[in-house]
């Protein structure tokens, strides 16, 4: 048994890779078809729209690591999923989308496979946000909006092959801050930073975060710079925080940072603020907020929100 376990592992290492020849020959024999599908609340695939790669992670039945593979833009415009060669017999797979230059994955040969933020330091400090990543596979025909993940798909390989489809969902959030009137400690005009502290360090199977050894949730402090941007004639200091998809539960606190002391100036509990508005909504991929500062005193709105989801932040 472990013999015969031994050659298929073999036999199928690069498996994944063989179905992107230039010449795309070899997939004339792949016997398995995944697509995949990224699903809004209107019913229509929006994945082309918003991933524009892909890390296929194939696990036998018995959740041991076989091997990985991963799908460029190029080749999903050609065929929006992936083709390969696999023996009959059980598997499971796992998908991440868009885990491009700003996330770290670490993948062992097993089923413990996190996606990270990158640079984190020793105090648990990252300036680099990260990707805009997707999970799959999430409940068939669900908007990936709502869907619920699962651990991984169930993929089942006859004598005559497989084809299936992947559903995707998100699992980022983004923090769309604005930041208007603020002067430093020298009364100057100036840009400040931002630090989000209190998200997840991680993200497993099925969005799981990471955890230490006693359970305790692993969390990082992302510090951000914010940049000038005018638009219909108003000037703010602007920053969008890629943030790994945090529960809404999670305590995630922002500051304001003045670039001449380094100390915080403002200090908020975005969860506190969320809940006070009702907006605590599993749904909602873009939180934007304006935090303006005037004599001193600091207000803090959701532009164009009252207690409705405003969209999904698509194109951030």
């Amino acid at each position: 048994m472990k013999l015969n376990r031994i050659i298929l592992l073999i036999g199928l290492l690069g498996a994944l890779h063989g179905c992107y020849e230039e010449d795309f020959s070899i997939c004339d024999e792949a016997n398995v078809e995944l697509g995949f599908s990224l699903m809004d609340d209107d019913g229509r695939d929006i994945f082309l729209e918003n991933i524009s790669a892909v890390n296929v992670f194939l696990f036998d039945e018995y959740g041991y690591y076989v091997t990985q593979s991963r799908v460029e833009n190029s080749e999903l415009s050609i065929f929006q999923g992936v083709r390969m060669v696999l023996e009959p017999g059980s598997y499971n797979v796992v998908c991440w989308g868009n885990v491009n230059g700003n996330t770290n994955m670490s993948q062992e040969e097993s089923a413990d496979l996190y996606i990270t933020y990158k640079g984190i330091d020793a105090d648990g400090i990252t300036t680099i946000d990260a990707d805009r990543v997707f999970y799959g596979p999430v409940v068939a025909g669900e908007s990936s909006l709502s869907a619920e993940t699962y651990n991984s798909f169930e993929l089942e390989v006859t004598e005559s092959g497989a084809a299936e489809v992947i559903y995707f969902g998100y699992a980022h959030r983004t923090l769309d801050i604005r930041i208007k009137g603020f002067t430093d400690h020298d009364g100057e005009r100036s840009l400040p930073e931002l630090r989000v502290s209190g998200l997840p360090m991680g993200l497993g199977y099925g969005r799981e975060v990471m955890k230490d050894a006693d359970g305790n949730t692993l969390t990082v402090m992302c510090h951000k710079a914010t940049e000038w941007v005018t638009e219909s004639g108003e000037t703010y200091a602007y920053t969008a925080v890629n943030a790994l998809y945090f529960d809404m539960d999670e305590e995630i606190e922002l500051d304001v940072i003045d670039p001449v002391t380094g100390g915080s100036v403002y200090n908020a509990s975005l969860t506190y603020i969320l809940e006070l508005l009702e907006l605590k909504d599993e749904t909602l991929i873009l939180i934007p907020l304006i935090l303006e500062f005037v004599d001193g005193d600091v207000s803090i709105s959701f532009p164009g929100w009252s207690t409705e989801n405003p969209g999904t932040g698509f194109g951030r």
